[in-house]
C-alpha cells in the first residue's frame, strides 16, 4: 500500500464495520460523481450525480450518527478537527441564503439543469466534515487517494475515443470541443482531470519502480485529454497547482524567513488578481472576443445583481432565474441566441451573487485555514510520501480555485475538492498523532432494545429523504425523457401519460408542468386533441408551474404562447391573457430578441400586422442577426402595403441566413409589386 508499512493501526476501534460501512461510502463518493450518468434520463449528467452524492453523504451521517449511539460516543466530539468552525459557519451561510432567497424552493432543490440548490451544497460540506473525521489510518488515506485516481483512466480512455470520434455512449454535448467523457462538457471533464493530475503525480514520484510505468502512462493520458478538451480554464488550474505542487515539495528546505516572504508574495498576488479583475470590469469588453468577451459582459451584470442584496445573495441557483432582467443585449453576438445563463463563471461572483458577501468572507476564511493548516503541515512533514500528497492535495485545490475564475464547480469537482480537503486534513492530524491514554475505558454498547429502536429511526429518515429528495426526482427526468421521446414520435397521449408521471414524482419541479402543458397543446394543434379538454388543461399545468416560481421567464412565455394560439384559433377573448403574459415575461426578461420575436409572432398569426411589425422591429434593435425575425418583420410590413420596409427587411434576413426560403420568396414577391406595368 502506498502509505501502510503493514503495521496494525494505533488504538482500532471496536465495532470497526462502522468505519467500513463509511469508508465504502466516501470511496464510492471518490469514483461516482465522476464516472456515472443516466442515460434513461432528460438531464443524463449533473441532476443523477447530485443525486447519488447526497445518497452517499447522508448515508455516511446516518452511519456516523448509529456508529456513535451504538458505542456511546460524542459525536461533537468525534467531528473535531481543525476547519469544523469554518465549515459549519459556510453551511450556516448557504442555510440562511436559501432561507431568505427569492425562491426557496429553486434555492433547496436546484435547478434541473445543475441540481445545485442547498441540499447538494450542504451535502458537499457534510461529506469533507464527515471524511475529514473519520479517516483516520494510513491505510484509509492509501485507499481514498487511490480511489480518487482510478477514476481518471475511464475518463481518460473515453476522453480518447472522442476525440477518435467514436462515442461508446449515446451523449452529446454543444461544447466546443467533443471530448467530455462523463462530464457533460470538454470544461469539466478538463476542470476534473486538472484536479487528479497533481494526485496522480504523488502516486507516481513514490510507487513502486515496476509501477512507476502505469503511473507516467496514466499522468500522460490526463494531460493530453486536458489539453484536447481545450479548456483554458483547465489549463490555468493545472500550471496553478504544478507552481503549488513545486512549492509544497519544496516546504522542508525553505526557512521561516523566506516562508513569510512567499506568504507576503501570496497574498499580493491575491490582492492583484482581484484587482486585475476590478480593472477589467470597469474597462468593459470593448477589445475582448468570442467567450473572453461574453465572460466579461456576464461579470459586469453579475455586479448589478450583487449590489441589489449584498448581504446573503438571492439564493443558491438563483442567477439563471434573475439574468434575463439583466441581459446585456450584446450578449447574444457573443453567445448565441437561447443560451441559459445559470453561472457568473467566477466563483467570487457566483458565491456572492448566491450567498452574498457573506458566503464569500465564510468560505474565504475556510480555504485560507486549510492552504494554511496544509502548508505547515507539509513543511514539517518528514515523510517523503505524506508530503508529496499534501503537496497534492494542495496543488489540486489551489488550482482548481485559479480555474473557477473563469469558469465554476460541477458536482464532480466539489466532490472531489472536498475529499482532497479531508485527506489534507486527516494527513495533517496524522503528523500530529493523538493517542488514546492507556487504560482509557473503552464505551459499552447501548441495550439492545434503545439500539434497535436508534436503528430503525435512522434507516427510516435516511431512506424517506433519499427517496423524495434523490430517488422520486431521477425518475420524475426519466419521465421527462420519454415525454419527450413520444412527443418527437408525436404520439401525444403518450407524451401526456409520460409528463403527468414526471409531475407526480417532482410536483415541486415548474419544467415537468411546462412539458405536460406543451403535450397538452400539441394535442389540440397536431394530434387529435379536443380544444375544450386539452387547453384548459394544459392552461392548469402552467399556471401551477407560475405559482411554484413566479420569476421564471419560460412559464410566462409559454403562457403567452398558449394564450395566443387559444385566441388565434378558437377563443378570441384569450387575446388579453396572451398580452399579458408576454408583457409580464418581457419585465422579466426585458433584452431578449426571442421574447419579443414570438409575441410578433402572436400578432402576425391574428392579423395584427401593425402591433407585430413594432414587436420585430423591437427584436431586431435587439439581435440584428435573426435572420427569421427580418423575415418576419418583412411580411408584417408587406401584409400593410409597405413594400420599401419589406425589401430592406427580407434583404437583411437574407444577409444573415441566405439559405431561408421565407425571406426569398417574400423578396421575389416585393420585387414583383416594385416592377414597372
Amino acid at each position: 500500500m502506498y502509505f501502510s508499512d503493514g503495521a496494525p493501526d494505533d488504538g482500532e476501534e471496536p465495532r470497526p464495520l462502522w468505519n467500513s460501512l463509511l469508508e465504502a461510502c466516501w470511496l464510492l463518493a471518490a469514483l461516482l460523481p465522476s464516472l456515472a450518468v443516466n442515460l434513461w434520463a432528460r438531464q443524463p449528467f449533473e441532476p443523477f450525480k447530485a443525486a447519488l452524492l447526497r445518497t452517499l453523504v447522508w448515508s455516511m451521517a446516518g452511519i456516523a450518527l448509529l456508529r456513535g449511539i451504538a458505542l456511546r460516543r460524542n459525536l461533537w466530539r468525534e467531528l473535531s478537527q481543525p476547519l469544523l468552525w469554518p465549515a459549519l459557519a459556510l453551511l450556516a451561510v448557504q442555510t440562511l441564503a436559501t432561507l431568505t432567497a427569492v425562491d426557496r424552493g429553486l434555492s433547496f432543490w436546484g435547478s434541473t439543469e445543475r441540481a445545485q440548490g442547498w441540499l447538494t451544497l450542504s451535502s458537499t460540506t457534510l461529506l469533507f466534515l464527515l471524511t475529514a473525521a473519520y479517516l483516520q489510518s494510513r491505510d484509509q488515506l492509501d485507499r481514498l487517494a487511490l480511489a480518487l485516481v482510478a477514476a481518471a483512466p475511464p475518463l481518460v480512455l473515453l476522453g480518447l475515443a472522442q476525440a477518435l470520434g467514436w462515442s461508446p455512449l449515446p451523449l452529446f454535448t454543444d461544447a466546443r470541443s467533443p471530448v467530455y467523457a462523463t462530464l457533460g462538457r470538454s470544461n469539466f471533464l478538463g476542470a476534473i482531470l486538472a484536479l487528479l493530475a497533481p494526485l496522480t503525480l504523488a502516486l507516481l514520484v513514490n510507487a513502486p519502480r515496476r509501477r512507476r510505468i502505469w503511473g507516467a502512462l496514466l499522468l500522460a493520458g490526463e494531460l493530453a485529454v486536458l489539453a484536447l478538451t481545450q479548456a483554458r480554464g483547465a489549463w490555468l488550474a493545472l500550471a496553478v497547482a504544478a507552481g503549488l505542487w513545486a512549492l509544497g515539495m519544496l516546504g522542508p528546505r525553505i526557512g521561516p524567513r523566506w516562508r513569510r516572504w512567499l506568504a507576503l508574495a501570496g497574498g499580493l498576488a491575491g490582492v492583484g488578481t482581484a484587482a486585475a479583475l476590478v480593472a477589467v470590469l470597469a474597462t468593459g469588453a470593448a477589445n475582448a472576443q468570442g467567450s473572453t468577451a461574453a465572460r466579461l459582459t456576464i461579470w459586469r451584470a453579475t455586479l448589478h445583481l450583487i449590489a441589489e442584496r449584498p448581504l446573503l445573495g438571492h439564493g443558491p441557483e438563483a442567477l439563471g432565474l434573475l439574468f434575463p432582467r439583466v441581459y446585456p443585449p450584446e450578449l447574444v453576438y457573443y453567445e448565441g441566441r437561447g443560451v441559459l445563463v445559470d453561472r457568473a463563471h467566477n466563483f467570487l461572483l457566483d458565491t456572492a451573487v448566491t450567498t452574498g458577501l457573506a458566503g464569500v468572507l465564510a468560505l474565504g476564511v475556510l480555504l485560507a485555514l486549510f492552504f494554511a493548516l496544509g502548508w505547515r503541515a507539509a513543511a514539517r512533514a518528514t515523510e517523503p510520501r505524506t508530503r508529496a500528497l499534501l503537496a497534492a492535495c494542495l496543488a489540486a485545490v489551489g488550482g482548481n480555485l485559479a480555474g473557477t475564475l473563469v469558469s465554476f464547480d460541477v458536482t464532480a469537482t466539489a466532490t472531489t475538492t472536498a475529499l482532497l480537503m479531508a485527506l489534507a486534513v486527516a494527513l495533517a492530524r496524522l503528523e500530529v498523532p493523538t493517542a488514546r491514554p492507556a487504560g482509557a475505558p473503552v464505551a459499552s454498547p447501548r441495550p439492545m432494545r434503545r439500539g434497535a429502536l436508534a436503528t430503525l429511526a435512522v434507516v427510516a429518515g435516511v431512506g424517506v429523504a433519499v427517496l423524495l429528495a434523490n430517488i422520486r426526482p431521477t425518475l420524475a427526468d426519466a419521465a421527462a425523457l420519454t415525454a419527450d421521446r413520444f412527443a418527437a414520435a408525436g404520439e401525444w397521449e403518450g407524451a401526456i401519460a409520460a409528463a403527468e408521471r414526471a409531475v407526480a414524482l417532482a410536483p415541486q419541479e415548474p419544467a415537468y408542468r411546462r412539458t405536460l402543458s406543451w403535450a397538452h397543446l400539441q394535442a389540440v394543434v397536431q394530434g387529435d386533441g379536443t380544444a375544450a379538454v386539452n387547453l384548459p388543461r394544459a392552461e392548469a399545468a402552467l399556471l401551477a408551474a407560475r405559482d411554484l416560481r413566479p420569476l421564471d421567464v419560460q412559464t410566462w412565455a409559454a403562457l403567452g404562447e398558449l394564450y395566443g394560439q387559444w385566441a388565434n384559433g378558437w377563443d378570441p377573448a384569450r387575446l388579453a391573457q396572451a398580452n399579458a403574459a408576454y408583457a409580464q415575461a418581457v419585465t422579466l426578461a426585458p433584452n431578449s430578441a426571442m421574447l419579443r420575436t414570438a409575441w410578433g409572432m402572436l400578432e402576425l398569426q391574428g392579423g395584427r400586422f401593425s402591433n407585430a411589425a413594432a414587436h420585430f422591429r423591437r427584436a431586431v434593435a435587439l439581435d440584428a442577426t435573426d435572420g427569421r425575425a427580418w423575415a418576419h418583420l418583412g411580411e408584417a410590413e408587406l401584409a400593410q402595403g409597405r413594400v420599401e420596409e419589406a425589401l430592406a427587411a427580407f434583404q437583411e434576413a437574407l444577409h444573415w441566413e441566405p439559405e431561408l426560403s421565407a425571406a426569398h420568396a417574400g423578396l421575389a414577391q416585393c420585387l414583383l409589386l416594385q416592377a414597372p406595368p
